[in-house]
């Protein structure tokens, strides 16, 4: 449920690269595309859509039964540093992909709250949101995936960077 995909389509391009200011600032622009399920198409509360309207670097556009998502992420290198394009590609890339998951995962805790508020009542729904092996289908679920791909590209980010050694040498010393 709600996996965002990256298929090519000659309508829908999925990764377009600019460079700017003598290659020192890239800019890459992730297009994917979302199945909304049946039970949300109309059914998404006005306030999640009025919240998709105000995110900077996120754009959101539901057609159909279809949210398409366009991410954007920067890299800037400084003067004194040697100009690597595949690192700035790279960079901007791992930026935009933690737009794209950040949105994921607020967008639907955002449903999940709306849903858990309107069906409070439920038995059904009070058994789901208290079982500790959640459904992989559960809205929760993809919550906590999102979650873990965030913490993940962001531990790739600072590696790109070089914020984060190896943990692994630095245990052994």
């Amino acid at each position: 449920m709600f996996k965002v995909s990256f298929k090519e389509n000659p309508q829908f391009p999925v990764k377009k690269v600019q460079r700017f200011n003598g290659d020192r600032v890239t800019v890459v622009t992730l297009k994917g595309v979302t199945q909304v399920p049946v039970f949300l198409q109309y059914f998404i509360p006005r306030k999640v859509f009025d919240w998709t309207d105000t995110l900077k670097n996120v754009d959101v556009e539901f057609v159909m039964s279809k949210m398409y998502i366009t991410v954007t992420g920067k890299s800037i290198c400084s003067k004194e540093d040697k100009v690597d394009k595949i690192l700035g590609d790279r960079i901007a890339e791992a930026r935009a992909k933690l737009h794209l998951y950040k949105f994921m995962m607020h967008f639907l805790d955002k449903v999940w709250s709306y849903f858990i508020e309107q069906l409070c009542g439920t038995a059904s729904i009070k058994c789901a949101a208290n079982k500790k092996d959640v459904n992989k289908e559960h809205l929760s679920e993809a919550v906590n995936k999102y979650w873990r791909l965030y913490k993940d590209e962001q531990k790739h980010l600072n590696i790109l960077l070089g914020h984060e050694s190896n943990t692994e040498s630095s245990q052994e010393h």
